[in-house]
């Protein structure tokens, strides 16, 4: 696999961009993920994916109350510290998932990328923000899935069944669809 770190950090870019433009009341909305509100998105995945990625190299327990500020200065500094993390060196280490596969660095940044631009999908959709992320962050990552979860029966990883993505959607909703949200 490619090197996908830029792409990874771009989604990080986008996300923080999601996370911003989310308001408060918003937090306990549904989301595609079906058993997560957006605040739990938030606490679970969004501040738990960066945490991840930022750590294999080198949890924080979620705070009780949060506001988007602070969901926005955390997911910042995490993503700054995933930045600095991430060197040339670390790509050329395996890395063993919870679930228990194990990865190359490379295969490990497209996971994680995406990951994050899979559950960025969800947030958007949970408050009515554009659905797409950028375009070649979201093929990237596209990619990366078609490449990573193709390896496994699909019951051995933590994705649901692919959905249908319609024919004219974006990498971002077909990468939804792939890692089995009801895109429709």
């Amino acid at each position: 696999m490619r090197d996908l770190r830029q792409e990874l950090f771009g989604a990080q870019d986008w996300v923080a961009e999601l996370i911003s433009n989310t308001k408060p009341e918003q937090y306990s909305l549904p989301t595609p993920c079906s058993e997560f509100t957006v605040k739990d998105l938030l606490d679970h995945y969004m501040c738990g994916v960066c945490d991840k990625i930022e750590s294999f190299p080198v949890d924080r327990t979620p705070a009780e109350t949060r506001t988007v500020d602070d969901y926005l200065k955390e997911w910042n500094a995490s993503s700054q510290r995933a930045r600095a993390v991430w060197t040339d060196e670390a790509m050329h280490r395996d890395y063993t998932m919870s679930w228990g596969a194990v990865h190359s660095g490379p295969e490990t940044v497209g996971l994680y990328l995406f990951e994050m631009v899979c559950h960025g999908y969800d947030l958007a959709y949970a408050t009515g923000q554009p659905l797409e992320g950028p375009e070649a962050v979201a093929q990237a990552a596209l990619e990366a899935a078609i490449e990573i979860v193709s390896n496994y029966p699909r019951e051995e990883t933590p994705y649901d069944p692919e959905t249908r993505a319609p024919e004219n959607a974006g990498p971002t909703v077909a990468l939804a669809a792939f890692l089995g949200r009801d895109v429709s």
